[in-house]
């Protein structure tokens, strides 16, 4: 997609889904591999007002759209997770739900189901445009995961149960993909604090932080409007960091 647009051949709201992957890009330069049919792999290209430096809060905004819209699959074939809240309005860590681990990962039980990768860019006519990228196992068994995967991953089809079509996924996906967008342009970017503290699985508690060749440990207090983990170290200091590599620990 990325060099469509750049050719001037692709607009906003175009989706490229692919049936399966041998070379995909992740975070920090990784690479994954997914055989055919096993997972959703699809990318939206969205046009957005905001200034560049609102642009990385756009990983966890899409996160939020996908995972609202999983959950909507799953209440369709009456296979619904259950969402609890606790008496503050905040996800209950004890049930079952898809959270976002930060930057832009959706999680279930501990378990990777989904990752996201958006990309900045400026085509041709100077409009500023998100690429999101979006891969959701589906159809994997335990078994079919690599063994040297960082970490533990879950598939559709081991919380459920039922084989699901991947690209029939798309039409509950997408409309909740989208609107979250929309969403984050009205409110002029300032909904991803919020949207953190919604459906983020570490707030409040202590984390590992990697971030290049040095590890931080302290507690994630919360996630700003920008995108950027704010995380307290032992010695009281807050650290801000925009890119890292988060895990939490007991």
């Amino acid at each position: 997609m990325r060099e469509a647009v750049l050719r001037g051949d692709c607009s906003p709201l175009t989706v490229y889904v692919a049936r399966h992957q041998r070379a995909g890009r992740g975070r920090l330069g990784r690479k994954w591999a997914t055989p055919p049919g096993q997972g959703l792999l699809f990318s939206l290209l969205h046009s957005t007002k905001l200034p560049v430096e609102r642009h990385p809060s756009f990983g966890i905004i899409a996160a939020s759209g996908v995972a609202e819209g999983l959950e909507n699959v799953l209440e369709e074939f009456s296979l619904g997770l259950t969402l609890s809240r606790n008496a503050d309005g905040l996800p209950d860590s004890d049930r079952t739900q898809i959270g976002i681990k930060w930057p832009n990962d959706l999680m279930v039980g501990g378990r990777k189901l989904a990752g996201l990768l958006c990309e900045s860019l400026t085509a041709p006519g100077g409009e500023r445009l998100i690429i999101i990228g979006v891969g959701i196992n589906v159809q994997q068994h335990a078994s079919e995961f690599p063994v040297d995967f960082r970490r533990p991953a879950t598939s559709l089809r081991m919380i459920t149960g039922v084989l699901l079509d991947p690209v029939a996924l798309l039409r509950y996906i997408l409309p909740t993909l989208v609107e979250a967008l929309d969403e984050q342009e009205s409110s002029q970017g300032m909904m991803t604090c919020r949207v953190f503290a919604e459906r983020g699985i570490t707030p409040l508690h202590p984390v590992d932080m990697q971030k290049g060749d040095v590890l931080l440990r302290g507690i994630l207090e919360r996630v700003d409007d920008l995108g950027a983990a704010h995380l307290r170290l032992p010695d009281g200091r807050e650290q801000v960091i925009h890119s890292g590599e988060l895990d939490a620990y007991e």
